[in-house]
């Protein structure tokens, strides 16, 4: 038999890098913009920012969204994820004042700063460059309606 030593093991903290779609000022940045370029009233319910989150993870997941706006009936748009990471860049830009939440239905919505901040973004050439043009192609169609309906849709299919 073995004798292992496990006295001498010790185990060191190191930095893992953190994808860019994970952290949360990315995310916060596609937040703002998605508020000010596709929400009535810069105004968005939480399902929504994920449907927005989900459809910019991927071209894919764009092009159905695309393709539902353009034939709701022919395109199966069921179900997005719900992520984490979008939840917490939620409460850093609520915490930086970048957005506020509009009770009792829970809406979030852009403030002032969030506004001046969203427009810095909007009009550099050089960042998100695919997130604007999404939002840009999507304007404000997607609207909170039409997540509930996909949502019931959704419900009554598993239930």
């Amino acid at each position: 038999m073995i004798d292992y030593n496990f006295k001498n093991i010790t185990f060191h903290k190191r930095p893992i890098p953190v994808q860019p779609e994970y952290r949360p000022v990315y995310k916060i940045a596609q937040i703002v913009i998605g508020l000010k370029k596709s929400c009535r009233k810069n105004k968005a319910s939480l399902p929504l920012l994920h449907l927005f989150s989900w459809a910019l993870k991927s071209n894919e997941n764009e092009k159905l969204i695309l393709d539902y706006l353009e034939s709701p009936s022919n395109t199966l748009l069921e179900i997005w994820n719900f992520e984490p990471s979008l939840n917490r860049a939620l409460h850093f830009a609520q915490a930086e004042n970048l957005i506020a939440m509009v009770l009792p239905q829970g809406h979030y919505v852009l403030t002032e700063k969030g506004h001046k901040f969203a427009d810095v973004l909007i009009e550099d050439n050089f960042v998100l460059l695919q997130e604007k043009a999404f939002f840009n192609s999507i304007k404000y169609s997607i609207t909170e309606t039409l997540i509930q309906d996909i949502s019931k849709k959704w419900s009554n299919s598993n239930a």
